[in-house]
């Protein structure tokens, strides 16, 4: 994963970029506002959904109870995709005298990784596969790089039949000059050409630059036509999403592939690793607010504004603290070292650890808020829905992000209400296009009131019976915090004009 980006560079993509505020009733209250959805507006269709990091250990081996408690909680989730990503020594041992491959299918980190495959393959959940660096070493553009993928993938998509992978991530967050980019582009261009001479081009795409600027025009400017997938990273900082510049930062990204892609209007974009940016010290890969309520408030606020931005989807990083220890301990050759100060030494960016019993922290196994905050809105984004234009937002701090699932005259609403503001706040609902009635599902994330059940799985806080949105609804957000709406999970679907 990437440390936060400069604030020059986030800076890029901020100016012009902001609708004005909505105007306000004057007869209102002054923390009442109206936000219209309008489901003739689509901003984004064939929304990939919220996604989440899911990577194997890099040292631990769970028992079937752990698989189990950390299945049931993806599950929930619901994730509309994932990231995930290992290297080459995950299924080979280099390569022998003859220059050939060494392949262990069976080690203990594919194990892990079959795992993850069963789950997403049993869930109808994309996968996108990453190598996070060349190993044995070789180079960005070394042909022996494409041959480990190309084996790998064939044996997970042709032998093992994972038809829920979508895309190879060769390489995680390239950086440097230009000179470095070409060399890289070479790589971009023998993988999927590899892909094409294996016949897994039809399922497997290339996603790239799974960076951040200058590679992002970098890559559209000289792969259109080879990526399949445009992937970024970005971690802005907690005052970039209060402010709502998050939003301006996405559109930079997809009106740039738009602008120096020829065919840029029709490749995904996504946001492959997400989160703030708030880092405890130098040197440190842990996230200072993963405990905090207000953490899954910035999550849901982030994640709305990269919809507006035009974005196909965000991907949370990451699931689980016990997946990877700190940078400097990673390349330990696999072995658990029998030393707590390094082994329990993790990147505590999780929405829990599974292994915190054995760590004597049995606490840290139980879901975090922000479980809470990102499952709700992975169900209030599907995938395959529309994302829906919401118009100006009422107050500063505040975000309204809509999705559609059209079933004929009738369609499925998500509905996620963000107060990022200190001040409380009203929002009156309406969308102008909806006739008769629809029951909505309400799930609350405010700090003395997020409902979750025994097991820490977030629960409805009510069902809105018989709701008229041409007329409105208005939710009140009292202090900084989330509403969550869903015509799904026991409500009904609106029927459009």
């Amino acid at each position: 994963m990437m440390m936060p980006l400069s604030s020059t560079l986030t800076l890029l993509f901020i100016a012009g970029m902001f609708s004005p505020l909505a105007a306000q009733d004057a007869s209102a209250p002054a923390n009442t506002g109206t936000v219209i959805i309008d489901t003739d507006s689509a901003v984004v269709k064939d929304y990939w959904g919220a996604g989440v990091q899911w990577d194997p250990s890099d040292q631990f081996d769970y028992t079937q109870e752990q698989w189990n408690y950390i299945d049931q909680r993806v599950a929930f989730i619901q994730p509309g995709f994932i990231r995930c990503c290992i290297t080459g020594a995950a299924y080979s041992t280099g390569f022998n005298a003859s220059g050939n491959p060494i392949y262990q299918w069976d080690s203990p980190l594919m194990k892990r990784l079959y795992h993850i495959l069963d789950f997403c393959q049993a869930h109808h959940v994309r996968v996108i596969l990453g190598d996070w660096w060349p190993t044995f070493g070789l180079t960005w553009d070394d042909p022996r790089w494409d041959r480990l993928l190309g084996d790998l993938f064939n044996h997970l998509v042709k032998t093992k039949g994972y038809t829920c992978i979508a895309a190879v991530n060769k390489y995680n967050e390239p950086s440097g000059t230009y000179d470095d980019f070409l060399a890289w582009k070479k790589g971009q261009l023998s993988i999927k050409a590899t892909l094409e001479k294996k016949g897994l081009a039809d399922q497997v795409v290339v996603a790239a630059p799974d960076s951040w600027e200058p590679w992002i025009g970098w890559t559209a400017g000289h792969l259109g036509g080879t990526v399949g997938l445009y992937e970024s990273h970005l971690y802005p900082k907690d005052s970039i999403i209060e402010s709502g510049k998050a939003e301006s930062i996405a559109r930079g990204f997809r009106e740039e592939v738009n602008a120096l892609d020829p065919n840029g209007l029709n490749v995904p974009y996504l946001l492959g690793e997400a989160g703030t940016g708030d880092w405890p010290g130098k040197g440190v890969d842990s996230n200072t607010h993963i405990r905090d309520f207000i953490y899954g408030v910035y999550m849901a606020d982030y994640f709305v504004q990269s919809g507006h931005g035009g974005l196909h989807g965000m991907s949370a990083w990451m699931l689980d603290d016990s997946m990877h220890n700190q940078d400097h301990t990673l390349q330990i050759k696999g072995v658990t070292t029998g030393d707590p100060k390094v082994d329990d030494n993790l990147k505590e960016w999780g929405m829990w650890n599974t292994m915190g019993t054995s760590m004597g922290k049995p606490d840290e196994e139980k879901p975090r808020p922000w479980y809470t905050a990102w499952a709700l809105a992975s169900h209030c984004f599907p995938r395959g829905a529309t994302v829906l234009s919401t118009g100006p937002a009422p107050f500063d701090g505040t975000r309204v992000g809509a999705s559609m699932v059209r079933h004929g005259n009738q369609a499925d609403l998500g509905i996620i209400v963000v107060n990022d503001s200190d001040s409380a706040r009203v929002v009156h609902l309406t969308v102008p296009k909806a006739t008769g009635t629809a029951t909505l599902q309400q799930y609350d994330y405010f700090d003395q009131d997020r409902p979750v059940d025994a097991d820490g799985i977030p629960t409805i806080k009510q069902t809105l019976k018989d709701v008229d949105l041409n007329a409105g609804i208005d939710l009140n957000l009292p202090t900084r915090g989330a509403i969550f709406l869903t015509t799904t999970s026991g409500g009904s679907p609106v029927t459009l004009k």
